[in-house]
């Protein structure tokens, strides 16, 4: 099956604005706090249901190792841990080469620095509609020999 890498800061969960808070990002996405306050981002669970039809889904977090337990906690709360296989935090490991050596077939992530644009394996979701990252995601996919399985 295909695996597919979601981040959770901005993807699985609404963006960060800190222009309203006040708050210094990089401070705040650091403590394990941050991820209890998050709120679900509109139309993930939508993108997930899809997904997970066709492959393996996992978050992929450049959060410390410590923030796992957290994250999961967050899933199961929200109803999102049955879509995922597993939640990797990679901390100070680039996601480009991660997602290029653990042969993933796609990456969703909100920021630009870990987007490849060498590579269609990657899809960058700013303010696109969710339907919009949906679809691309879904023909990406569909130019994998693999995408269904009959």
């Amino acid at each position: 099956m295909k695996k597919i890498a979601i981040d959770f800061d901005g993807v699985i969960t609404m963006p960060f604005n800190n222009s309203e808070l006040g708050i210094d990002e990089f401070r705040y996405l650091k403590s394990e706090l941050s991820i209890l306050l998050s709120v679900p981002r509109f139309g993930t669970f939508q993108i997930l249901s899809a997904l997970h039809f066709y492959s393996d889904l996992y978050i992929v977090t450049a959060r410390p190792e410590r923030h796992k337990k957290a994250i999961l906690e967050w899933l199961k709360i929200n109803d999102f841990l049955p879509f995922f296989s597993e939640v990797i935090c990679l901390e100070n490991t680039s996601k480009i080469e991660f997602i290029h050596s653990e042969k993933f077939e796609l990456l969703i992530d909100d920021k630009e620095f870990n987007i490849d644009i060498n590579s269609n394996k990657f899809l960058f979701w700013t303010n696109q509609d969710y339907t919009d990252v949906l679809k691309l995601s879904l023909l990406t996919l569909s130019f994998s020999k693999a995408f269904f399985r009959y």
